[in-house]
Formats: structure tokens, sequence, C-alpha cells
């Protein structure tokens, strides 16, 4: 089941879900996907955490292949908008490109 986080609390525009998702993620800097974990998704963003040593730019692409039939290539393209780094590894906010699907968020 998942869990919505408070629009009040983050200044949200769409609801977030609490999701958990094992997916993986490619920055422009890269040449191949990494593993990843969607800690929370909404049609507008979402939040991520991301293995130590990778180098991430605020402002800069990213993008998550998520594990659904409901995406036409299976990736979602983003901007990263602020990290945080943590003891292993970082946490970041994605803002994505194009609006997701409602179906898309229902993993």
């Amino acid at each position: 089941m998942q869990n919505t986080v408070d629009l009040k609390e983050n200044k949200r525009a769409e609801k977030r879900f609490l999701v958990f998702i094992q997916a993986r993620f490619l920055v422009a800097h890269s040449q191949r996907y990494k593993e990843c974990v969607i800690i929370d998704i909404s049609r507008t963003g979402a939040c991520a955490k991301l293995p130590r040593g990778e180098i991430v730019t605020i402002g800069g692409e990213i993008f998550f292949e998520l594990p659904t039939k409901e995406l036409e290539n299976g990736t979602v393209k983003g901007e990263i908008m602020w990290s945080k780094q943590i003891e292993n590894g970082f946490i970041i906010g994605v803002k994505f490109k194009n609006l997701l699907d409602k179906k898309v968020i229902k993993i």
C-alpha cells in the first residue's frame, strides 16, 4: 500500500506517494545506468536515493528507468532540483520534464 506525503508539509503541487521502488538512473556524465531507490513520486517529480560516489549537479538532467508497463519506453527524464549528501550516498529531488500519467504512479 502506498502512503501519501502531506502537501502542506512539502509544498508540492501534486500529491506524493511513498513508494521505495528499485529503479535505475543515468546522469549526463555517466555512460551506463546504475541502481537507485525512488523514495517518493508524483506526476511532477520524485525523490530518489543515489549511491555514494555519484556526482550530481543541480540543474543537470537525469533519466530514470522505472519498472512499469505504463511507460512507453520505461524511461522518465527529469531535472535535478536539489541534492543532499547523506552517509551512504545522496538524496535528490527531481522535477520531471513531462507530467506522468496517473497510471504510472500506481506502480
